[in-house]
């Protein structure tokens, strides 16, 4: 009989072990249970009911080792499958008209069953799960008779992964079933206990982001990409960075400009700003200002703090976004840019300074060619808006300072504002 058992867990082992192995990011449940046994005999139908409902000590058998375990694994929303031992002892003076008393004896039983959720068809019940079940499995010891089993059962949820379970089956052996007597050897069995789900992590692409947590689990990819290969960014030669690529560039090796075919704007002023980066084209300036010329010190006039702070608050939140390798700026964010033109017209002497950003991808140095000609079209959007633009800094860092590990996050304009005051 030992070696009955050992061979029965062996295979329930064995068939467990292949499942998990076959699938990809499963969740399986283990349960533990006491459970009781009420054994019917002769089987026919008659007085099923009653006798379901009968809980005297004559007739539910609940000693020695009452326990069962179960391992079920859930395949798709609705369904799940549950294989399971379960030991007890007989202790009620019972006889099986095919044997000998069942009295004093082992009982052991193996049973796989198909489990239907109940919820399917009722809505969502919050922590209460309800199923239905139907199967088959194997009576050892006396009976060594081949079964079948109707359930029905539910969860009760103390988390998400772990709560008490109940379970009770109608199990019919096979022994005796066209036979006019109806003789043979059926029985309940009921069992409560405790459930806890488990998750099995898989990396189906070996690329060490886990199935669970991988937008692409079939194809290698990187951890910064979410699981996804690295986006393929094909450079295009532009050896001056000025937006022209060589072969267009008539000027390859000068910064220019698209309008100009790749070669530089004239410079009107002489200030060595070309007149297409200059804000101030017509009178002489310095770069840190666009080709404006320096501003005069004038000293802050006094200004509520609470004003101040809510106009510095509301500059740090400003972030223009952009399409990968694309200076434009698309309708949603002119909403942004109209918002802060709006908001610089109130300021009368202040300090503002207008970075640009790109995001991982691509050369370091076209990168920051790439912020700089997004902070020029922020510039000449709000110069447009009536917004005096000699009074801004520009700072182009290119790739240098990453907000999030999502590319269109990082490109962006930003502004920063060091002091100011409001216009009276």
């Amino acid at each position: 009989m030992k070696n009955y058992l050992k061979n029965v867990a062996f295979v329930f082992l064995v068939f467990t072990s292949w499942w998990s192995t076959a699938q990809n990011d499963a969740k399986w449940r283990v349960s533990l249970d006491v459970n009781a046994v009420d054994i019917r005999t002769p089987y026919r139908l008659s007085g099923i009911v009653k006798d379901y409902f009968n809980t005297t000590e004559n007739d539910i058998n609940f000693n020695g080792i009452s326990l069962r375990l179960g391992l079920a694994r859930k395949i798709t929303d609705v369904w799940s499958v549950q294989a399971s031992l379960s030991s007890n002892k007989i202790k009620k003076d019972i006889d099986w008209v095919q044997g000998n008393p069942l009295k004093d004896y082992h009982f052991y039983y193996f049973d796989t069953k198909a489990l239907y959720d109940i919820n399917s068809l009722v809505g969502n019940t919050g922590i209460f799960d309800p199923y239905l079940g139907l199967g088959m499995g194997y009576s050892i010891e006396n009976l060594n008779d081949f079964k079948v089993n109707g359930t029905w059962g539910f969860n009760l949820y103390l988390n998400e992964n772990a709560g008490f379970n109940f379970e009770s089956s109608y199990n019919h052996n096979l022994k005796g079933t066209f036979s006019l007597s109806g003789t043979g050897t059926d029985f309940f069995q009921h069992s409560l206990g405790l459930f806890v789900n488990l998750q099995v992590d898989h990396d189906a692409d070996n690329d060490g982001v886990k199935d669970r947590e991988d937008q692409c689990p079939q194809i290698a990819g990187i951890k910064g990409n979410y699981g996804c290969p690295e986006p393929k960014v094909t450079v295009i030669p532009d050896s001056d960075y000025d937006g022209v690529i060589d072969e267009n560039d008539e000027c390859p090796t000068v910064v220019g400009t698209k309008a100009n075919k790749g070669c530089p704007e004239k410079d009107s002023d002489a200030d060595g700003i070309a007149d297409h980066l200059d804000l101030c084209p017509d009178v002489i300036g310095v770069a840190a200002h666009n080709g404006c010329p320096e501003p005069a010190v004038v000293q802050p006039e006094k200004t509520d703090d609470t004003d101040l702070a809510a106009i510095e608050k509301e500059f740090s939140q400003i972030a223009i976004y952009f399409d990968f390798d694309s200076d434009e700026i698309f309708p949603d964010e002119q909403a942004k840019l109209k918002i802060a033109a709006n908001l610089i017209k109130t300021l009368s002497q202040y300090e503002l300074t207008i970075k640009g950003h790109t995001d991982q991808w691509g050369d370091p140095k076209y990168n920051v060619a790439l912020s700089k000609r997004r902070v020029q079209s922020v510039l000449k959007y709000l110069n447009n808006r009536g917004v005096d633009t000699s009074l801004i800094k520009i700072e182009a860092l290119g790739s240098s300072q990453p907000v999030s590990g999502k590319s269109q996050m990082n490109r962006r304009v930003t502004f920063s504002i060091i002091k100011f005051t409001l216009k009276k």
